[in-house]
This record gives structure tokens, C-alpha cells and sequence, in this order.
């Protein structure tokens, strides 16, 4: 079967991004080099010479740089880049998990060979499976790009072991593209050390030397796992010897001290409003389903340890006596559908493909994002598509001072439990029970405008809401737990 790709808008946006940076460039031809051949086993030197390719260096001057990158970012409403490092350029592209985000940056590898000339390219990875996951991209894609520019990547896998692929690499004129992991080149073992050493096997010569005099651009796939948090890492120093032309940042989760220069921005919001993820879930609000017809899953916490993030998270599971509401504590590649015990809804596509531990994120394979409110706001709207906010979902945050919960949500626990500075709520007509404790000791809350299907209100529901003068009960409201009211004006 050939899978058959749509060119979406805004990828295309995501590669003009980076194409519009380097306006005024002129489109060189490749630059020839004298291709270091090495020396046979001998000791003897090759009495030919052999051309080599590198990419055109940037000839736009630093001033003009800078200036196209505000241009870029100011209309995006992007924070704008106050100075820019010529010689050390690096930019920054941030893109849901879901959205495409691999063919984004194969597209702009072959924009700017369209533009201007460039032809080398190396793909940072943070793993042997993004790795091989990468390569498979090129394979799948290559039909779909050489009928779009008419021409294709040459792509391979760095492996010390097989470098006549280097020397391919650095003397053909054509798009080129290698993948490599960094454990390839920043790790202590001995294969990880090869590329820095004269090998016989490479007629005496440095695989990085060689890789190095193409002056690639570099594209690094997700650098918060490929950088880490140490700027004087091995990985970051070892980087530095690839000489790069410049740098592309590819993530939907950058460290924020690693954010320079973005010059385009595709969020989780963005994303969602664009319908380019399923859903959006945040701790506590979720697609409720006690009968599992709904994908009911959210995001309780995240823990960090010495090892990679863990996530706490709360889904449906079939036991002996029916569907129950569970919470477990998961890592990376957790198979919600099997956990579940086969439930349909999980069935495409849940299982989790990454916890983001800065971020407060679990991203599934299938595009869905869950997400840990973090507390930054004071006015929230939550997305379509909840039908139910669990308890503890924004309990304490102090800030939080507005919030608009959408149509469709039938429930609400006690999710807004000591939001203390909270002065109004926008509850849907859907509502039928706003459960124990949901808003209780919110003393700024002076009004509610409770739904006409509303049918229950729990306990302490609104105790301790002081500046709570008054309200109206709907006609269909048919139980009203103890203190609901407790201590109100």
C-alpha cells in the first residue's frame, strides 16, 4: 500500500519560517572543496584529487539577519530577538507532537536547497528509535517530495562501523541527509569515540573531519532530551564540531533557557483550535465515561526521579464487576488500550509516546496531549469537548479569577476548591450536578447563574463563599446536599 501525503498549510508556514530568515542569500551552486581522501593502508597518498561539496556560506550580513527575524516574529506575535550570534545561529520551531513535525522539517530541507542552494543536512536524535523512526520517514516520504521538487534525499544512518556512506556524503552534489543519535557521538563508550579518531579503516582520517568540512545544517529533533540541562555538556560541546552552518530547533516542549530565535510557533491550543489533535485534556478535566463510550483519561501529576518522568493518570478499566475509573502511575510506551482490558475507545492509537516532565505533558501516539494546569492564568476557558471536571482540577490556584466552562460538561466536582481570588463562572446549560466541596471557599465569588437542568448540588458545594449574596434555584433542582451553602452572606 503507498500512503498518499497532504501538503498542509501550515507546514508550509513552518518552512517559510526558516526560508525567510535568510532573505537576500544568493542561490550558489555547491561549493567545491578538495576532498581529504585519506591515505591506504600503505601509508601512500591517492595521486588524485577528489572534489568535495560543502554548503554556501551565509552571506546575508548579521544586521539583515536579525532584522528578517523580527519580521517573522513580530507579525507571529513571537517574543522578537533583541541580538542574534552569527557565528553561532540557531533557530528555534516549535510544533505539537501530532502535527507533522518530521515532514516539516524534510519539507524545509528541501525549500532551502530550492532557494539557496544547500544540500547537507544531519538530523540530531535523542535515541536509537527516533533514529530508526526518522529513517523510515525518508523511505515512506521520498516518492511523495520527488514528485513535488523532482529530486531526493540521499538519507542514512550514521554507523562507525560503515563509512563509506562519509565519503558519499561529503563528495556528491546532491541532497544528503545523515541521521544519528547522540549517543553516537557524546557517550563514553568505544564506538562513540571512532568518529573523533584516525581510523584505519577510514584511510587515517576523522569521520568528524570530514563531516565537518560540509559545513551541515544541523536539525535537532527534540533538544530537550538532546541537550539536556548542563550547557557544558559533552553533547553540546561535541555539537560544536560538526561545524554547522546553523542550527533548526525542532520540539513541542523546548526548555525555556533554550528558546532562541523562534520564528514559528504551533502550540497545543493552536493545534487543537486547528483540529490537528484530538483533544486536549487537562488534570482533572477529562472525557468522562463510566461506561468507557467517551475515552475517559486525564493527567493526575507527574514525578520526577533520577530515571525519565513518570505520570500518574486516570482512565477506565474493564474489571469482573464492570468499567471502573482507575489511576496508575505510567511511563513511556504504557499501552492504555491493553491496560484497559481491550476497551474500543482506547483502541487507536493510546498508548504514550512521551511524559514531558518540564512541561507537565503526556503525549499519546494519536495526537492526544495531557495536560497538568499549571496555575499561570486567571482567566481560563476550557475546551469543547469536556464533559466533566473531576475533583482537584484547579483546586487552590490563587490567581484564577474567571473562568467559562464549555457546553457538553454534565458534572463538576470538586475541581475549584480554594480558588480564593475566583469572582466568576460561566457554568453551560448542560450541567446537571456540581458536586461535594466544587467551589468551596471561593470567597470572591459573589454571583451564580445556576443552569436550567441543573438537578444536584453536593455538599459544601459553596460553603465558605462569603461575598455569595444570592441564588436562583432552577425548578429542576432536586437534591441539595448539607451545607451547601455553609457560611454564605
Amino acid at each position: 500500500m503507498k500512503l498518499k501525503f497532504k501538503n498542509q498549510q501550515f507546514q508550509t508556514e513552518a518552512a517559510r519560517a526558516v526560508t525567510d530568515v535568510f532573505r537576500g542569500q544568493r542561490n550558489h551552486s555547491m561549493l567545491e572543496f578538495t576532498h581529504d581522501m585519506g591515505r591506504s593502508a600503505d601509508g601512500t597518498q591517492d595521486l588524485f584529487d577528489v572534489v568535495g561539496f560543502r554548503n554556501q556560506p551565509i552571506t546575508v550580513p548579521p544586521g539583515q539577519l536579525l532584522e528578517n527575524i523580527r519580521e517573522i516574529q513580530m507579525p507571529a506575535q513571537l517574543k522578537p530577538s533583541e541580538t542574534i550570534d552569527a557565528s553561532d545561529l540557531r533557530l528555534t520551531i516549535e510544533m505539537e507532537t501530532g502535527t507533522g513535525k518530521t515532514y516539516t522539517y524534510i519539507k524545509t530541507m528541501y525549500e532551502l536547497n530550492k532557494l539557496y542552494g544547500w544540500s547537507k543536512y544531519i538530523i540530531v536524535v535523542p535515541s536509537i528509535a527516533i533514529r530508526e523512526g526518522v529513517c523510515r520517514s525518508f523511505e515512506i516520504m521520498s516518492e511523495h517530495f520527488a514528485a513535488e521538487y523532482g529530486k531526493r534525499i540521499q538519507s542514512f544512518i550514521y554507523d562507525s562501523k560503515q563509512l563509506t556512506k562519509i565519503d558519499q556524503f561529503a563528495s556528491d552534489s546532491n541532497m544528503h541527509v545523515m541521521i544519528i543519535n547522540t549517543q553516537a557521538f557524546a557517550a563514553r563508550g568505544e564506538d562513540a569515540r571512532r568518529i573523533y579518531m584516525k581510523l584505519d579503516a577510514f584511510r587515517s582520517r576523522k569521520p568528524i573531519d570530514v563531516i565537518a568540512a560540509t559545513h551541515p545544517i544541523l536539525i535537532i529533533d527534540e533538544p530537550q532530551s538532546v541537550l539536556g540541562t548542563d550547557k557544558k555538556n559533552a553533547t553540546r560541546n561535541r555539537l560544536k564540531e560538526f561545524k554547522p552552518l546553523f542550527t533548526l530547533l525542532y520540539s513541542a516542549t523546548h526548555r525555556a533557557d533554550d528558546i532562541v530565535n523562534m520564528v514559528y510557533r504551533l502550540d497545543a491550543m493552536d493545534a487543537y483550535n486547528k483540529k490537528l489533535v484530538k483533544k486536549i485534556s487537562v488534570k482533572g478535566i477529562n472525557q468522562k465515561g463510566s461506561t468507557a463510550t467517551n475515552g475517559y483519561l486525564y493527567l493526575e501529576s507527574i514525578e520526577l526521579s533520577k530515571g525519565n518522568p513518570r505520570a500518574r493518570i486516570g482512565y477506565d478499566k474493564r474489571q469482573a464487576n464492570g468499567v471502573k475509573q482507575v489511576t496508575q502511575m505510567v511511563g513511556d510506551g504504557f499501552d492504555i488500550y491493553q491496560q484497559s482490558g481491550g476497551l474500543e475507545e482506547y483502541a487507536h492509537g493510546y498508548r504514550i509516546e512521551s511524559i514531558d516532565g518540564y512541561n507537565r505533558t503526556v503525549r499519546l501516539l494519536n495526537g492526544t496531549v495531557l495536560y497538568k494546569y499549571q496555575g499561570f492564568d486567571t482567566s481560563v476557558t476550557i475546551p469543547e469537548g469536556v464533559t466533566s471536571i473531576a475533583d482537584g482540577a484547579f483546586s487552590a490556584v490563587k490567581d484564577l479569577a474567571s473562568v467559562t466552562i464549555p457546553e457538553g460538561v454534565t458534572e463538576i466536582g470538586a475541581a475549584f476548591k480554594g480558588c480564593a481570588s475566583l469572582k466568576t463562572v460561566t457554568l453551560p446549560s448542560t450541567l446537571e450536578k456540581i458536586g461535594n466541596e466544587a467551589f468551596s471557599g471561593c470567597t470572591a465569588l459573589e454571583s451564580i447563574a445556576l443552569p436550567a437542568h441543573l438537578t444536584a448540588i453536593g455538599s459544601n458545594a459553596f460553603s465558605s463563599c462569603q461575598a455569595l449574596e444570592s441564588v436562583a434555584f432552577p425548578k429542576s433542582l432536586t437534591s441539595v446536599g448539607e451545607k451547601a451553602f455553609y457560611q454564605c452572606t
